[in-house]
């Protein structure tokens, strides 16, 4: 089903190359070739004082001789790796790339995308053993000094396990990612052509049809090329072109990846109502860059979970990845981290071992009316569709009835129109826009808003401010919170989040039922069911953030349990000077030090209202 793939050139000598066949009952190859010498008896026997020489056998393999140096021995096999086609190295690991080999890529479904592959220490001792000659000495039988031949050997342990884990292998080029459609450099040039691109770390396999770039487009070209893009995607329903702006932006982005050094922002194509068309515009994208539909990855609910499916696919190379038809909240730590970021660092799965690898995917995500955390709306370009019709599913009347089809058909067309408004705005010498700035995506919006805006298009990042406002709903339900939490905990003392659950649960409880209800569906809003690990990690998030007056600050803990108190950052003050006022002067002149070890403390004071603000 997979094989290794290499654009490069073999390093070794082609005239020395190994050439494998059948042999007939003479020893003669099938090919008519003359019988190949015997590799462990045509090198002349060598001294043992000479171990640290390096030989090559008849077949142009190294020849490395197994021996109590095991550095010298190391060397020399990391020296014959180096000419090993199709091996690379990215993150401190030995790769490879895979690419779908099977009968039906192409034919009866669209071939997968290559992806990179760590080399197991296994892999590692099978390429070991083709690409050298082991040896190892044996003293003839007369015994005399120096009368000694080498004799065939496996490759040591030692040596596999050495080379697999150095995290640096000279003469091994550096792989950045594979990239199977055309790429917009920094220096304004496309790289098309396939094979493996030194200056970028690169590896291009790009086989789809060919693009006709103008030899110096201008902007009048990217304003042509934006009105015939626009043309195709007549019938999406785009609440408003800062929507169309945004899809644009997503199709320039995997183009461009590797001619900016920042991150990029999730995608995130959205609508009013079911079958509006939020894959179907995905899958152009799919069909136009990659030249086949975008994988569906689910998306983990749970933080950890998350985590090792970004780790997975950063070790992967995976070139984006698509969460879709999102349901509940959207957002989370691993997540939020990954947007704002392009270096992965986390521990490797199953093991103790730190990764450290270049973090270049593009995030995509669809979803009817999501609802994000607020840290996930600044990372997140918003692609709006709002459909008039009570069920899409319904509708006719389409300009492009088989859209995919057409994206398909015109690949190399509209691969062209992309990359002229990059290459445009590039020539224009990438003038300045005066956008506002987008923390975190400082390096994407000078390259790709930029070049929208200066093709004529509203600026995409205007999409934002409807989110935001959205989001601000967690903010409401935070300071409902906080005032709940207050009235509990008037004298600030701390409650944890287990005992705040409790009391809102309990019939018999402090609080009065209309209010308890309210903290309940308060709950349900911000986690969907009570937990109170969930609610820990979401007082701590946001501790000392002001809500309506009030903010959550740690006041103490409790069986381990952290206690948590609401109010004013007033309260809180008056409450340490009381707290400092405990500390009483002893008859023999020594004072109660802040741990509490002389004299008793005295009991905070019960004046503290409920109302921010308002202290008695």
């Amino acid at each position: 089903m997979a094989q290794s793939v290499d654009k490069r050139k073999s390093r070794s000598n082609p005239a020395n190359t190994f050439q494998s066949g059948k042999t007939d009952a003479n020893g003669s190859h099938e090919n008519g070739s003359a019988p190949l010498p015997d590799k462990r008896s045509a090198a002349p026997p060598v001294a043992p004082s000479q171990l640290a020489e390096q030989a090559v056998a008849d077949d142009g393999r190294a020849i490395v001789y197994v021996s109590h140096k095991e550095d010298v021995v190391n060397d020399q096999a990391a020296k014959a790796l180096a000419s090993y086609p199709g091996l690379y190295q990215r993150g401190g690991e030995l790769v490879q790339v895979i690419e779908d080999a099977s009968p039906a890529a192409g034919t009866t479904r669209h071939r997968l995308r290559p992806r990179i592959r760590p080399l197991s220490p296994p892999t590692l001792r099978e390429i070991l053993a083709k690409q050298i000659d082991w040896r190892k000495y044996k003293t003839k039988q007369s015994g005399e000094i120096g009368n000694v031949e080498g004799v065939g050997a496996h490759p040591p342990g030692h040596a596999v396990q050495a080379l697999h884990n150095r995290g640096k292998w000279d003469g091994i080029p550096h792989l950045e990612g594979v990239v199977d459609h055309p790429v917009f450099l920094p220096n304004g040039t496309v790289l098309r052509k396939a094979g493996y691109h030194a200056e970028t770390g690169l590896l291009q396999t790009y086989n789809g049809p060919p693009i006709n770039l103008q030899p110096y487009p201008t902007l009048h070209y990217a304003n042509m090329a934006v009105r015939k893009i626009k043309q195709l995607f007549v019938d999406f329903p785009f609440e408003s072109e800062v929507y169309f702006s945004g899809f644009l932006a997503a199709l320039l982005s995997p183009l461009a990846r590797p001619a900016y050094h920042g991150p990029t922002p999730l995608f995130l194509v959205d609508a009013n109502v079911r079958s509006a068309g939020k894959g179907m515009l995905l899958n152009c994208i799919g069909r136009i860059i990659y030249g086949r539909n975008l994988a569906v990855t689910p998306c983990p609910k749970e933080q950890d979970n998350q985590e090792k499916l970004i780790t997975s696919m950063v070790r992967g190379g995976y070139q984006y990845v698509l969460f879709d038809n999102l349901s509940g909240k959207f957002g989370n730590d691993a997540l939020e981290s990954a947007l704002t970021t392009t270096e992965w660092q986390t521990r490797i799965l199953g093991g103790n071992e730190i990764m450290n690898a270049p973090l270049n995917i593009i995030f995509f995500a669809t979803g009817n009316n999501v609802q994000l955390t607020p840290d996930m709306t600044r990372r997140c370009q918003h692609i709006r569709l709002n459909s008039p019709l009570s069920h899409p599913e319904n509708r006719q009347d389409f300009v492009h009835p088989d859209i995919l089809s057409l994206c398909s058909e015109r690949r190399g067309e509209l691969l062209k129109e992309l990359l002229t408004i990059l290459v445009a705005f590039d020539n224009a010498g990438r003038p300045e826009q005066k956008l506002i700035r987008w923390g975190s995506y400082e390096e994407w919006s000078k390259l790709i808003r930029s070049a929208l805006v200066w093709a004529g298009l509203p600026d995409p990042a205007l999409a934002l401010r409807p989110l935001q406002v959205e989001a601000d709903e967690e903010s409401g339900h935070l300071e409902a919170l906080a005032a709940l939490w207050e009235w509990l905990d008037p004298q600030h003392k701390g409650m944890t989040t287990k005992e705040f659950i409790r009391e809102i649960n309990c019939p018999t409880g402090r609080m009065p039922p209309d209010e308890a209800e309210t903290g309940k569906n308060i709950l349900e809003e911000l986690m969907n069911e009570p937990d109170p690990r969930k609610l820990g990690a979401l007082l701590k998030k946001h501790q000392k953030r002001n809500f309506g007056g009030r903010i959550f600050k740690k006041v103490g803990e409790a069986q381990r349990y952290a206690k948590w108190a609401a109010g004013t950052e007033d309260a809180f003050r008056k409450q340490a000077e009381q707290t400092h006022q405990t500390h009483q002067t002893h008859s023999d002149g020594t004072t109660e030090s802040e741990s509490g070890e002389f004299g008793e403390s005295v009991p905070l004071t019960q004046n503290l209202t409920r109302e921010p603000g308002e202290e008695g």
